[in-house]
């Protein structure tokens, strides 16, 4: 049996190469282990390359959608950055979570229910994630046309417009 290393791993996920993919793992290669280059697990280098196929097959063999790099991005993360609408429902579908309702919101471009949560939770506007990314990079991200006006810091002030 060959060896495979770490880097190894990383590099398969990177091209998309699920043969070489498997021969790791089978070689006793950890599916979360992190990389050297960006510290984060290999799923993340195929979702960054849009290599869906690698991205199911990670999933299949139980790689954690919730296992950070060192920057704290997930696979959600990474995957709403990708601009890759069958990305983003492929980790959604295995189990990833949004950190706030107004952020799933926001990228689905769901207006109205943006509307409503503000008019009870207004300080969701200026929620930021856990690598700081607000409503606007979501918004962005599911290529939505949304506006925030900010007519003031003042929470009641604020309101979202399509």
């Amino acid at each position: 049996m060959m060896k495979y290393s770490i880097e190894d791993f990383i590099a398969a996920a990177e091209k998309g190469d699920i043969a070489q993919l498997e021969a790791c793992l089978f070689a006793g290669v950890d599916i979360n282990e992190k990389g050297s280059w960006m510290e984060a697990p290999a799923m993340q280098y195929a979702l960054q390359n849009k290599h869906q196929a690698a991205v199911e097959y990670l999933l299949q063999r139980g790689a954690d959608l919730e296992y950070a790099d060192n920057a704290g991005w997930t696979a959600l993360h990474q995957a709403v950055f990708t601009g890759t609408k069958a990305l983003v429902v492929m980790v959604l579908t295995k189990g990833a979570c949004f950190e706030a309702e107004s952020f799933q919101l926001a990228y689905e471009g769901n207006m109205d229910e943006l509307n409503k949560l503000f008019e009870h939770s207004p300080q969701e506007l200026k929620d930021v994630d856990s690598i700081g990314c607000d409503l606007i990079h979501y918004a962005a991200a599911g290529k939505q046309i949304i506006c925030l006006l900010y007519t003031s810091d003042a929470a009641d002030d604020m309101q979202c417009v399509d």
